[in-house]
């Protein structure tokens, strides 16, 4: 899938699950959920993406300082742990380090460390990134360092499954969005 569907569906993701928290708990939730939504594809510089790729790692280094800024140092290691699986991940082929489920427990470990009360929403918005991926035509590395991909053939990536998915995304989190504030 494209960077706008996995950001799209990871934003309506992170709106659902946050509908009854309070404003700024929704607003970090939905945007680590985006964040957890679209780092997969820090991968994507063999394919001709580079802004993405830096577009992601901009995110989640903004999201990650946080609570470093803050002063809280245990939360160095966490940073590093999550810089450093990033950075490993976009030196690997597209869809299979970074799409992974061993990816996916480091970020949120990381997390977890930095942010006790936000992994879940990462997690989600990962999830949700591997699951549009999977239903598409190229393969993914589900269980790196495993050579096995999984792939359900259903849409391809650039296609009008694509687009739905992205409308019904934004759709969702604007119609959320309104649910939570009348």
């Amino acid at each position: 899938m494209q960077s706008h569907t996995h950001a799209a569906v990871g934003a309506c993701i992170g709106a659902a699950m946050t509908i009854n928290a309070p404003v700024e708990v929704a607003a970090a939730g939905t945007a680590v959920a985006v964040v957890g939504a679209i780092i997969s594809d820090i991968d994507v510089g063999g394919t001709g993406k580079r802004s993405t790729s830096w577009l992601v790692a901009g995110c989640s280094a903004a999201l990650m300082a946080v609570p470093v800024v803050l002063g809280m140092v245990q939360q160095w290691a966490a940073l590093g742990l999550f810089v450093l699986t990033c950075v490993y991940g976009a030196l690997q082929e597209h869809r299979s380090f970074m799409h992974s489920i061993f990816a996916m427990v480091l970020l949120v470990a990381a997390i977890y460390v930095a942010m006790p009360n936000l992994p879940l929403y990462f997690a989600a918005g990962f999830l949700s990134h591997l699951l549009l991926d999977i239903i598409t035509h190229r393969p993914v590395q589900l269980l790196y360092p495993l050579e096995k991909s999984v792939s359900l053939k259903l849409c391809y990536s650039k296609s009008r499954a694509s687009q739905l998915l992205f409308l019904l995304g934004c759709a969702g989190t604007i119609i959320l969005i309104i649910i939570r504030f009348l």
